[in-house]
């Protein structure tokens, strides 16, 4: 699921969606938030809430390596943006063929 499209702009804005020669390409800001609330996406609030928001669009293998394997909080909120993102693209193209 894009996450734009199922109210959560309120952790991400999308920055642009474009249409290049090698396909779709979305990029993602995350919201500004501290890292105590519990919809941010610090390790602490995404362990301690079952229905955080990004179980809804990440397979959990992907929050357990991210959370487990990349100590580097830049490289996993990257990660995280990154994967997010991926899908939107995906679900923008799935959504143009309609």
């Amino acid at each position: 699921d894009d996450p734009k499209q199922n109210n959560k702009s309120q952790y991400l804005e999308k920055v642009f969606s474009l249409d290049l020669p090698e396909g779709k390409c979305v990029g993602l800001r995350l919201m500004p938030m501290s890292p105590y609330n519990p919809d941010s996406i610090d390790p602490a609030q995404i362990q301690s809430n079952s229905q955080h928001w990004l179980r809804q669009y990440l397979h959990p293998k992907e929050i357990d390596y991210a959370l487990k394997q990349m100590t580097s909080e830049t490289a996993r909120n990257t990660f995280f943006i990154g994967r997010l993102a991926m899908r939107a693209a995906l679900n923008e193209l799935h959504s143009d063929s309609n």
